[in-house]
């Protein structure tokens, strides 16, 4: 039975497909097996294992997954951990029975949750010989990046397999088996974690793989494509898989690939372990693909700019937490992976409660790697922790909002973009978690007289049951016994005075332990240019508290700061600086000056001994009568300007 089947249109447009004519056992003799079983259809397989599953049903109507004693109140006997473990997955401990569900059963491959019964009447197999449903799914990638993520282009495509997936509600997802497919344009060449079967022409088939696994392994594919074995003789391969909207960005130096190479061998230094078959970077290198960056297991997502290899040198504030980042994330997140998200399908709720934890504690780890490999320099990689440092010491939603609380964001806004990001808080378990591990690692290289250090927990934490793919599961309480383990101290209450407090400013002992101070200067570092240039803004944060683009944008605005005690918000324009048109040089040198000048700037209105800046800005269009750029007539008067035509403009007066 075809779940999908997207056809390959004239224009070349790749499609992809998976065959779903079966639920197969996960046994070792099934795997790999092309025979059909005879529970075809999922309704009749719950049906004939009926009576099992009402057996297996505890008087509370919660399912048996392990064969774990039953106690007399019919609670199960269960370990600390709030996960379940079944055949090496886990399903929450409180997923009872729904109304629609009469039992629920596993048999010894841990097929499926079965037992399902549709009301009389919304059964569609019901009465018939229906044995299969074919499905059709038309995806239609974004074409503008206000859009979403595009993952296609003429060059390029990005297969994600959840994008377009019908499967059978109620079972386990790793006892639900696919057959995948690909149909490429001709010549175009791919790359993923899934294995391939056999390829006929442009049609390639993969090796069965259940639903977890088919979710979590995306395909890239590409016109222009190049593969780079990143551990030639290694125990098991690692490739970085490029797909470019030119030939010309895949072709980079001995020194670059050599960097890369270093990457995974300080993984493997520091965890000691692998998880993976075999690991795939997939990089898209393109100004017009937009996925920008997504951890699998045994794979990695890491859209980056076609001057990625170019420009290699002014692309270090970038390239210093991603393909790291990723890597990392085998380990940190897809392998050790907090119980409250492990759970039995895509169907039920996941929690957040340790991102702080899977984000946190890899982006300090990319950093780090990113820094032994090679990747970016040393000098970089302490100049952006420095950036890091001074943007959350400057949070100031930090007063109402706990670190641990930034965890539920994703649930909350799903990522949509925040008016007050400075107030509101947004996902600062990445970056404010990574000065906390900053702050743990200094602490045991502290108690242990530099014996030890977070890699230590790193080892013995991430890096246990070498080879093994299942993810296993811990908790908040699993994280701090391997603290101790590591190097004793009250670790509980020094995670939870970080992730609960209030401030003032960030946690930055961590910061202090290692010998350096937080210090802000007239010139920035290389790496806060390089990301102004990256990110195509200026960055007035600490002294104005806005962030400008080239048109004269304000694209971000510090609560409380000068700027928003002046009336601005996200969406002004700003356009022009003491009276000339608005560039950020111009506004740049007008803040130097003013920290230094004992005469007035040319062009500037001196009241009395005062040395006002002024920044001409045009506000949010409330009505269709706002007058155009440049046109508006205005005077000023005792340090206030008047406008012909008034509320269309404000002058901003920062110092004096």
């Amino acid at each position: 039975m075809y779940l999908f089947n997207a056809g390959l249109s004239p224009n070349g447009i790749p499609y992809a497909g998976a065959t779903f004519d079966e639920l197969l056992p996960d046994t070792p003799a099934s795997r790999g097996s092309t025979a059909s079983t005879t529970f075809l259809n999922p309704h009749d397989l719950a049906l004939k294992r009926e009576s099992d599953a009402q057996a297996n049903l505890t008087p509370s109507g919660q399912r048996k997954i392990d064969g774990s004693p039953s106690t007399s109140d019919g609670s199960s006997q269960e370990s600390s951990s709030s996960s379940t473990k079944h055949n090496g997955r886990y399903a929450s401990e409180n997923f009872s029975a729904s109304p629609s569900v009469r039992g629920t059963t596993t048999d010894d491959w841990g097929t499926g949750i079965s037992g399902l019964k549709m009301p009389s009447g919304d059964d569609i197999f019901a009465d018939t010989e229906m044995s299969g449903l074919d499905a059709d799914f038309e995806f239609l990638s974004p074409l503008e990046r206000n859009q979403g993520a595009i993952l296609a282009t003429p060059e390029m495509v990005a297969v994600h397999w959840e994008a377009m997936l019908l499967y059978p509600a109620g079972y386990y997802a790793h006892g639900v088996t696919f057959r995948p497919s690909l149909i490429l344009p001709e010549n175009w060449r791919f790359a993923g974690a899934l294995e391939s079967a056999a390829q006929a022409g442009a049609e390639a088939t993969f090796k069965p793989v259940n639903l977890e696994e088919l979710i979590d392994s995306p395909i890239y594919a590409g016109k222009y494509f190049k593969r780079i074995d990143l551990d030639p003789g290694g125990e098991v391969p690692v490739f970085l898989d490029m797909v470019a909207d030119n030939p010309n960005n895949l072709e980079a130096t001995p020194q670059q690939i050599e960097a890369h190479r270093a990457l995974v061998q300080q993984a493997y230094r520091m965890f000691g372990s692998h998880h993976y078959d075999h690991y795939d970077f997939l990089m898209a290198l393109s100004d017009e693909f937009s996925f920008a960056g997504l951890e699998h297991h045994q794979s990695g997502e890491n859209g980056v700019r076609t001057t990625y290899f170019q420009e290699w040198d002014k692309q270090q504030s970038w390239r210093s937490n991603l393909v790291s980042h990723e890597y990392i994330h085998s380990w940190d997140g897809k392998f050790r992976r907090p119980a409250d998200q492990l759970t039995a399908n895509f169907n039920m709720p996941l929690q957040n409660s340790l991102l702080w934890v899977y984000e946190g504690a890899t982006s300090y780890w990319g950093h780090v790697l990113a820094a032994r490999s090679g990747l970016v320099q040393v000098s970089q990689m302490q100049d952006g922790l420095a950036a890091t440092a001074a943007l959350y010491d400057h949070r100031i939603g930090r007063s109402w909002r706990s670190l641990q609380d930034t965890t539920n964001e994703p649930i909350i806004t799903q990522r949509r973009p925040l008016g007050w990001v400075s107030w509101q808080r947004a996902e600062d378990y990445y970056s404010e978690g990574e000065l906390i591990w900053l702050d743990a690692d200094t602490k045991i290289r502290e108690l242990s007289g530099d014996r030890r250090s977070l890699d230590d927990f790193a080892r013995g934490f991430f890096g246990v049951q070498n080879g093994r793919h299942e993810p296993l599961g811990y908790t908040f309480r699993d994280v701090v016994d391997a603290l101790n383990a590591v190097q004793a101290f009250d670790w509980s209450s020094f995670l939870g005075a970080r992730l609960d407090g209030h401030g003032p400013g960030a946690p930055l002992d961590g910061v202090a332990r290692s010998g350096w101070k937080l210090v802000y200067t007239e010139q920035p570092s290389n790496f806060f240019k390089d990301e102004e240039a990256y990110r195509k803004v200026a960055d007035f944060s600490y002294s104005l508290g806005f962030s400008v683009d080239d048109d004269g944008h304000l694209v971000n605005l510090v609560w409380d700061s000068p700027a928003f005690k002046a009336g601005l918000t996200v969406g002004f324009t700003l356009l022009a600086v003491n009276g000339r048109a608005f560039k950020s040089d111009l506004l740049k040198a007008a803040i130097t000056a003013l920290n230094t000048a004992s005469t007035a700037l040319p062009g500037t209105l001196t009241v009395g001994a005062t040395l006002p800046l002024e920044i001409v800005v045009h506000p949010i269009p409330a009505a269709d009568n706002v007058p155009a750029t440049g046109n508006a007539k205005y005077a000023i008067v005792n340090n206030t300007i008047v406008l012909a035509d008034p509320v269309s403009y404000k002058i901003l007066y920062v110092f004096s």
